[in-house]
């Protein structure tokens, strides 16, 4: 019993800096990835004749999402510094959730804002609200509701990834 005592003792220290690490994961990836998942998410929806942009972040999302988060993380700590871009272990790992994040977030918040119907845009162009005041007053804050869920399940997702750093 006293072996197990003194045991757990002496792992405390490294369990607090385990803890440390990946709260910091935790709330940084947060932090960087749901606005740029936003971003994407709108760029991937402007209604553009040539979207170009659009496009880029089909490719981003397909790829993202299609390959490893484990991966990811060895290709930017390891693959990167080929090329000549050196980056340390905690801004690499940042950097690798951020990125594979942000592509599951623009995923949720793009299918969130398709699934406003379009009796809401009706009715504000009724009203004669403009397009930017009819996203941002009436379209988003639905699709935020909506999409609570599965952004949860997300950030769940991402506390099981940290174990990967």
């Amino acid at each position: 019993m006293m072996d197990i005592l003194n045991y757990t003792k002496m792992m405390l220290p490294q369990i607090a800096d385990g803890l440390k690490i990946t709260l910091q994961v935790f709330g940084l990836t947060l932090l960087f990835s749901i606005p740029l998942g936003i971003l994407i998410a709108l760029c991937r929806l402007a209604r553009f004749k040539v979207n170009i942009l659009g496009q880029i972040a089909n490719i981003y999302i397909l790829v993202m999402r299609g390959t490893p988060l484990l991966l990811q993380i060895i290709f930017i700590f390891f693959g990167l510094p080929n090329i000549g871009v050196k980056i340390d272990r905690m801004p690499s790992a940042i950097l690798a959730f951020t990125l594979n994040y942000a592509a599951y977030f623009a995923e949720i918040f793009r299918a969130g804002i398709q699934s406003v119907d379009d009796g809401q845009n009706e009715a504000a162009e009724v009203l004669g609200l403009s397009k930017i005041n009819t996203f941002f007053r009436i379209i988003l804050p639905q699709a935020f509701k909506r999409v609570l869920p599965p952004v949860g399940n997300e950030i769940v997702t991402l506390i099981k990834d940290t174990a990967l750093v």
